[in-house]
């Protein structure tokens, strides 16, 4: 039988050969020193926001729902990371307290502070009413946990709530829901 080139027998002189004529090309003193090893760096990474599900699509009731619990998740994200792109994109512009929320996490992030904390978990989400022209309005029961802001100047410290109950009005905005509303009623 024929020897085969690809076996053991025949790789290793062939590897130790190319490590050799490896390690010699590189002396000599008119190649330059390597540059040196990178400094290791954080690798911690911001938090991403999360991806529209596909539950969350749609103009139904039971999408209307999974839009509330995307928006909140998306929330939670945007207050740690400072990007507050998809949470604007969610909200309609007549939405006062969407907007107060976007205001308050860029303004921490542009002077050098951050947000800490776990935000919003949605305990229990169901549609409490619609209206004639499409519009449904979302009851939550929502666990906010304690939180921390530090906009670089001071820092405000928020216990938190076990339980919360919150009211998300939606409209119909092309095929998808635009956030209108959001207050506490409890």
């Amino acid at each position: 039988m024929r020897p085969r080139f690809g076996t053991s027998r025949h790789l290793a002189p062939l590897t130790a050969a190319l490590l050799v004529a490896g390690l010699l090309s590189g002396c000599g003193a008119d190649n330059p020193k390597p540059p040196p090893l990178p400094t290791p760096t954080n690798t911690a990474t911001a938090p991403t926001e999360p991806a529209l599900p596909d539950a969350a699509k749609g103009t139904t009731k039971a999408a209307a729902v999974e839009f509330v619990k995307y928006y909140v998740s998306v929330l939670n994200a945007s207050a740690l990371s400072g990007n507050t792109d998809e949470l604007h994109r969610l909200a309609n512009p007549d939405c006062d307290v969407c907007m107060s929320f976007e205001k308050l996490i860029t303004d921490t992030y542009t002077a050098g502070g951050e947000i800490r904390g776990d935000g919003w978990t949605v305990l229990d989400a169901w549609v409490s009413s619609t209206g004639p022209d499409g519009s449904i309005d979302v009851e939550t029961r929502i666990r906010v946990a304690p939180q921390t802001i530090d906009d670089g100047d001071s820092v405000q410290e928020f216990a938190g709530r076990k339980r919360q109950t919150k009211h998300f009005s939606l409209a119909p905005l092309r095929e998808n829901w635009s956030l209108v509303d959001v207050n506490s009623l409890s």
